[in-house]
């Protein structure tokens, strides 16, 4: 028994994935006509499902994937407190990059744009809900001058846009930084970014060591310029 019975209109919704010019025809079309819109729509249906694709599933799962990606967002700490900022470097030993701006600053504005760019595209993701759902290789964070004028002061915050980069709660650089030589943030994300922290405690450890040897020689040339001076004095006197 045929599903259709002769000179019955085709109904609209079996042709969901044909041409729309066969269902408008459908109802003035012949018997033959009918069944070789049934039959197109039947083979076109068959070779969809072949290949996997469910019209009414896969549209609405490629609409959720496209809305779950445009409504990510990166994940920026915002520091009010010297409490925050300790917290945030405490967190992991992934790289982490500070922002230091002023909401007057205007080349603070446009360097927002970059550093936001660039937290995206390495930092956390998040959702709507404003939980992670990807994990960067770089954390971020960004501290308004004003509103944390103590711990920029202590920090040695001076100009504006100001970024510095931890690892392991260890300064690797910190420098003043125009947007049009943002590129110099880039770099030093790449140079940092897969250092092991062994590496930076050592590095950390020379410095500091190379700082100890400067200050000892610095004390050495004074004394010998207190001394030779004395001697000359003396020499006057005799």
């Amino acid at each position: 028994m045929n599903a259709f019975a002769p000179n019955t209109p085709l109904p609209s919704a079996q042709c969901s994935i044909s041409c729309p010019s066969i269902c408008s025809d459908a109802s003035s079309s012949s018997v033959s006509s009918d069944r070789r819109s049934i039959g197109h729509s039947h083979k076109f249906s068959m070779a969809l499902n072949l290949f996997g694709y469910n019209s009414r599933e896969s549209k609405s799962e490629i609409v959720d994937d496209y809305s779950l990606t445009k409504s990510l967002i990166p994940r920026l700490i915002t520091v009010e407190s010297e409490q925050d900022f300790i917290d945030f470097l405490e967190e992991d030993d992934r790289l982490a990059i500070v922002k230091f701006h002023a909401s007057w600053c205007k080349a603070c504005q446009k360097f927002g744009v970059l550093f936001r760019k660039l937290a995206f595209k390495n930092g956390d993701k998040m959702n709507s809900n404003n939980r992670v759902v990807e994990s960067g290789r770089v954390r971020f964070a960004e501290v308004e001058f004003m509103n944390n004028a103590k711990l920029c002061r202590k920090l040695g915050i001076k100009r504006l846009p100001g970024v510095q980069i931890y690892k392991g709660n260890k300064l690797l650089s910190e420098f003043s930084c125009a947007p049009k030589k943002f590129q110099r943030v880039i770099d030093s994300l790449n140079e940092f970014v897969d250092m092991p922290l062994e590496e930076v405690t050592l590095k950390d450890t020379l410095e500091a060591g190379s700082a100890m040897l400067d200050n000892i020689t610095v004390d050495l040339k004074r004394k010998s310029k207190t001394y030779n001076i004395s001697k000359n004095t003396t020499q006057i006197n005799v």
